[in-house]
């Protein structure tokens, strides 16, 4: 039993690491004023990599969320109900 609980903690800690590391990541990387430049009433934007990086960190917090509700979510839906008739 106690296993399990260590390779879950494990997993969301990993989880959650990577999910903040490449979040922080997407806002070192992102686009500043400075770097936007105006050319003949248009702005141009360079290419960056935050929005990758941003998507990266929401799925793994999502990923993150569901292993969490799954796993939980199992062992209430196994235990016995003492209000259930």
């Amino acid at each position: 039993m106690e296993n399990k609980v260590v390779d879950f903690c494990a997993i969301v800690v990993v989880l959650g690491i990577i999910s903040a590391a490449s979040g922080f990541a997407a806002e070192f990387t992102r686009v500043k004023a400075d770097d936007v430049s105006i050319d003949d009433d248009s702005c141009v934007y360079p290419s960056s990599p935050a929005l990758a990086l941003g998507i990266i960190s929401a799925v793994f917090a999502i990923i993150t969320q569901v292993y969490i509700s799954i796993t939980f979510g199992a062992c209430r839906c196994c235990g016995n109900d003492p209000h259930s008739t």
